[in-house]
């Protein structure tokens, strides 16, 4: 029993060790990856603003929008910050907004915004270059994804971006399978199967 209390807190303290050296690179890339995300979710309240204030003064694409003209719109009234100190750059009207830490949106935002049915802001992503089939980390599409969140709207508008309803997750699923309502799975139905 001594010799049990003797080796007990050496081996709690091998087994803490351990634990701190394998979590430590993969908190380090949360944390990164945590502060990236909060940004690209400030420009997309920056660019809802815009679009909101636009809307309101008759602004034509390629105007210059004040930032007086669009704190109206946004939480508090006052432009969010970049959670590292990044300055953002607001931009003409049309133009997505950006920050020069972290750039424009990534294309993470292309498939949460596919998730949340924003179809004026992934088509502004999707004129910006990004991919209408680029997949995630489990070989998801923006397709799999609004299909999953059950976004009709969304998925005919996708498809008619040209997104594949044949490509496969990592998982082997198509948009199809991952469809959360019957409606939105019908609209992926391929005729013949």
């Amino acid at each position: 029993m001594k010799r049990f209390r003797r080796i007990l807190p050496w081996t709690m303290g091998a087994i803490f060790v351990a634990l701190i050296v394998l979590v430590a690179p993969n908190m380090k890339t949360a944390v990164s990856s945590y502060l990236r995300n909060a940004c690209c979710g400030n420009l997309i309240c920056i660019d809802g603003a815009k679009e909101q204030a636009a809307l309101m003064l008759g602004t034509k694409r390629g105007d210059t929008i004040s930032v007086e003209a669009f704190l109206p719109y946004l939480k508090g009234r006052s432009l969010p910050t970049c959670p590292t100190g990044g300055k953002y750059r607001i931009g003409v009207y049309g133009e997505l907004p950006r920050c020069d830490r972290h750039g424009r949106f990534n294309q993470e935002w292309l498939h949460l915004t596919a998730f949340h049915g924003d179809t004026n802001l992934l088509a502004k992503l999707l004129t910006d270059g990004f991919s209408v089939n680029h997949n995630d980390e489990e070989k998801w599409t923006p397709l799999h994804w609004a299909a999953y969140g059950g976004r009709s709207e969304m998925v005919c508008f996708l498809i008619g971006k040209g997104a594949s309803v044949n490509v496969r997750t990592a998982m082997g699923q198509t948009a199809m399978d991952l469809a959360s309502d019957t409606n939105t799975a019908a609209l992926l139905r391929v005729p013949g199967k």
